[in-house]
């Protein structure tokens, strides 16, 4: 598992790079700033959104044949797991 580290919104990303936004709502979406126009756009519908409080940039899982074994080796003992509990 890993955690997101969470950037306040007043430090802006590299422009049109899409990260995980939060909103002042406590909903999240995936965006972008753009510089130019000075706000920040969500990627589902490409419209302006507004009271963005935070940002994280989401680096996915490593191309790495080895790890991704390793990965999805995990998430079959994690599901025999919660099969174990939830009967």
């Amino acid at each position: 598992m890993s955690a997101l580290h969470w950037t306040p919104a007043s430090a802006w990303p590299d422009a049109d790079t899409t990260v995980l936004c939060w909103r002042d709502t406590g909903e999240w979406f995936s965006g972008w700033w753009d510089d130019e126009a000075g706000c920040w756009f969500d990627c589902a519908s490409g419209g302006i959104i507004e009271g963005v409080t935070h940002w994280a940039d989401v680096a996915g899982p490593s191309p790495d044949p080895d790890t991704f074994r390793q990965s999805h080796h995990q998430d079959e003992e994690d599901a025999a797991y919660s099969a174990e509990l939830h009967g």
